[in-house]
């Protein structure tokens, strides 16, 4: 399932939990073959991670050519500001022609400013995009290595524990203690899960916002501090990029959460409507 939707850290994440079962069983061969393609497919994350950070560099030297351009551009309006002095100083019988000369600059000039605003404007949103692309992906690389690592840890002591645990003969007192030591661990595993998933929710990248948002909201209702009703126009068939869809799913979590916090309201109804430029 994993290759056919083309999500490597599931294959990365189904193939850790392989070679944990094979482990446990002692197949040691099998699982240090299934770890020599963890390694591989390791190897193929880190590359794309690579490239996300050299897209990340060509942003930045982008800004650095908008900002040559504003240079330019106000080098080029100073001089003509120079220009308009020396029009200013000619004889009486060029007046009228300097005049029309003027009108016609400073029509020049205000498209010379919108073009210096337009580029700067730019240039904001470039940065803006790059800063917001690379908090996701620390997010995202965040939320991996939760759920990776330390979770792929913690349900191997789970493991571990519960195939010990069928070995042993203890005092019910001891096997009660016993008991509770593995509820604490599913506990722990639960809460990783949480954090990494408000990281970085694998069921927006996997599903797309729509999906994302049902989602958190049916979770939100059934948890019982807020009843959430949520309705979607043009969003289920709706291409968005995935730093905007973040975003707006960001967005949303913090409205409802504020909701609960500070509006004490018992229902809260939410409309999504996307319509194609």
């Amino acid at each position: 399932m994993a290759d056919s939707a083309g999500t490597k850290y599931d294959k990365y994440e189904s193939m850790h939990a392989l070679s944990s079962i094979l482990y446990a069983q002692g197949n040691i061969i099998d699982a240090e073959r299934v770890k020599d393609q963890m390694n591989e497919l390791e190897n193929e994350i880190r590359g794309d991670e690579l490239q996300q950070k050299t897209i990340l560099i060509e942003k930045k030297f982008e800004t650095g050519k908008k900002e040559a351009q504003i240079k330019l551009q106000q080098a080029q309006l100073q001089q003509k500001n120079t220009l308009n002095y020396l029009l200013g100083g000619t004889a009486f019988s060029a007046i009228l022609i300097g005049f029309f000369g003027y009108r016609n600059y400073q029509h020049r000039q205000k498209l010379q400013q919108a073009k210096i605003d337009e580029l700067e404007t730019e240039k904001q949103l470039t940065v803006t995009e790059a800063v917001l692309k690379g908090e996701e992906q620390e997010r995202t690389r965040l939320a991996k290595d939760l759920h990776d690592g330390l979770g792929g840890m913690l349900s191997g002591i789970k493991h571990s524990l519960s195939n010990i645990k069928e070995n042993l003969i203890v005092t019910p007192d001891n096997m009660q203690a016993f008991e509770r030591s593995i509820d604490m661990l599913d506990g722990s595993i639960r809460e990783m899960r949480r954090v990494a998933h408000n990281m970085m929710p694998e069921i927006l990248l996997k599903y797309g916002l729509d999906t994302a948002l049902k989602e958190f909201c049916a979770e939100v209702d059934l948890s019982g501090a807020l009843h959430v009703q949520y309705q979607s126009i043009g969003l289920a068939n709706s291409t968005i990029d995935q730093t905007i869809s973040v975003t707006i799913y960001r967005v949303v979590q913090e409205l409802v959460n504020n909701v609960i916090k500070h509006a004490a309201a018992k229902m809260c109804w939410y409309r999504c409507i996307c319509q194609s430029s």
